[in-house]
């Protein structure tokens, strides 16, 4: 294969390693879900590296790695569960996640143990390598062995593959739901990205599925063929990496804002000191309501760049699960939905104040309680399906 295809076919393990290096840097206390990443990265790294070992015909040096690589195959959807997790709800490593990996250590551990019992263990694999008939024998029922162990790898491999994406996707929706009910701006928080890294990762997922069905040997003696799934893992381990280097939020952060909240304790009709979630629900959230509407009508609390649902319990003398309650059953919206649509109502009661259009993105932003334009514009098309100068120059053209 000529040297410039080699480093195409290679460029998975290069990418990988990269980021792999980039992401271990970054202190694990700080951020455990980017730091795990970087672990995430440098399985695959050598799970590459040992197609490269595989596809340069290096049969003594992948006699020795090859259950090895069986671990890091069945580790890396594990892994990235398990990264996904750290993102969403665990707050610290849990070592009982490890149980996810017992299927790679097993498979892995079998694969070692055929090679032990084969008389010529390098026979096998030069023979997989150039993909030649087997020989009769006492080898060659190890062989046909060896092979059926491979194949319920690949079937234990797609059921990793739609299990893990399945419940990755589930994590992260209900975190998605966690924050859009505690922060009113998402800018930095928001699980977008997430949910965008769980779709690339889901397209990897069928191509590596692909590739195990037809088995690495298909690929062995047709090397130009590798070089598009190659390059396609490239760019998907590329953006994998760079989406998780620009993380900075996860379920740690929230845990502790969320720890902020004051315990508010109230006395019931008896006299006895009881907290307020045993009070009864319907009688509460009717004055809440009130009040709620009071705050943001009279007041315009929502102005307040970063107001989270602690802020409005702690003024309402309540906790945040009551104001949860009232918001997403009164008004059928996160709290930052509700938030979000007071702060556009006002942009563009703001923008039929300014008829020469003299306002800028940043001012309105500023005014309405938006981090920054570029939140601005995001949500008002989210609500308004439009941009908000589009918006502002439609009324504009109207008069």
């Amino acid at each position: 294969m000529p040297f410039f295809s080699q480093m195409l076919v290679f460029s998975p393990m290069y990418v990988a390693l990269f980021w792999a290096i980039v992401l271990l840097l970054f202190p694990g206390k700080k951020n455990r879900a980017k730091h795990f990443l970087g672990i995430f990265m440098g399985v695959a790294a050598f799970l590459y590296f040992s197609h490269t070992v595989f596809f340069s015909h290096q049969s003594r040096l992948y006699l020795y790695i090859d259950p090895l690589y069986i671990f890091a195959n069945l580790s890396v959807y594990p892994l990235y569960y398990w990264f996904i997790r750290l993102l969403t709800v665990d707050v610290e490593y849990r070592l009982k996640n490890l149980w996810h990996l017992v299927p790679a250590l097993f498979f892995s551990m079998m694969t070692a143990l055929l090679y032990v019992l084969m008389d010529h263990p390098l026979d096998y694999v030069q023979n997989q390598m150039s993909m030649l008939q087997q020989t009769d024998g006492n080898i060659s029922a190890l062989w046909s062995l060896q092979q059926n162990l491979y194949r319920i790898i690949r079937v234990s491999m797609f059921i990793q593959v739609v299990g893990y994406l399945y419940y990755g996707l589930k994590l992260i929706n209900q975190y998605e739901f966690r924050i859009k009910d505690f922060y009113s701006n998402l800018e930095g928080r928001s699980v977008d990205w997430a949910r965008w890294l769980m779709l690339i990762f889901s397209v990897t997922a069928i191509m590596s599925s692909m590739a195990n069905a037809l088995g690495r040997s298909f690929f062995s003696e047709r090397a130009v063929l590798v070089i598009v799934p190659a390059l396609v893992f490239s760019v998907l381990l590329f953006i994998i990496g760079y989406l998780g280097q620009l993380q900075s939020h996860s379920v740690y952060d929230l845990s502790i804002d969320e720890a902020k909240e004051p315990l508010i304790i109230f006395r019931n009709h008896h006299g006895h000191h009881d907290e307020q979630n045993t009070m009864d629900s319907r009688t509460f959230l009717i004055p809440l309501k009130k009040q709620l509407l009071l705050l943001f009508d009279d007041e315009k609390i929502y102005r307040q760049h970063d107001l989270k649902i602690t802020h409005i319990s702690r003024i309402l003398k309540t906790n945040r699960t009551y104001v949860s309650k009232l918001i997403n059953e009164e008004f059928e919206c996160p709290f930052s939905d509700f938030v979000n649509r007071y702060r556009i109502d006002e942009v563009k009661y703001l923008m039929g104040q300014d008829q020469g259009g003299q306002y800028t993105l940043e001012y309105l932003a500023e005014k309405s309680g938006f981090s920054s334009a570029a939140s601005l514009i995001r949500v008002f098309k989210q609500f308004e399906g439009t941009t908000p100068g589009a918006y502002r120059d439609k009324k504009l053209n109207s008069h």
